[in-house]
């Protein structure tokens, strides 16, 4: 394609989107590993058993909130994320083409797969506890 621009359709570059998809990702799994922990070994560890501790005081809306940003809302963040950095747009002013493309990179593969997974899991785990009437 000649005299094609490079639309400038990238809100940070591809290794910012690395470094704070790593950052991101951090949080739900801190949270899930101490947790496991916690039942696995009865070693509470903050901020986890800060939570546990501060819970009984929230009402059911707020530690719904923090579990659906925590596992469900971070990790389509990090999927939405990873896809805008790999796609690009091209316009051709000549031709009127528009052309949108993918820049194959594994790692942000590898994280939209992991996040994608992980956000599912956690939906559908609220959607089962909703139907069978558990909170």
């Amino acid at each position: 394609m000649n005299n094609s621009e490079p639309l400038k359709s990238e809100l940070i570059s591809a290794t910012k989107t690395d470094r704070l998809t790593i950052l991101l990702m951090m949080i739900p799994f801190i949270m899930l590993g101490e947790s496991l922990i916690q039942s696995l070994l009865h070693i509470s560890l903050p901020p986890w058993s800060l939570l546990q501790q501060y819970s009984s005081r929230m009402s059911e809306e707020i530690r719904f909130g923090i579990f659906a940003v925590v596992v469900i809302f971070i990790p389509i963040t990090v999927v939405l994320l990873n896809i805008f950095s790999i796609i690009t747009f091209k316009y051709n002013r000549n031709n009127k083409i528009f052309n949108i493309s993918f820049k194959i990179r594994l790692f942000n593969f590898i994280v939209i797969a992991i996040a994608g997974i992980l956000a599912a899991l956690f939906i559908y785990h609220t959607f089962s506890d909703y139907i069978r009437g558990i909170n």
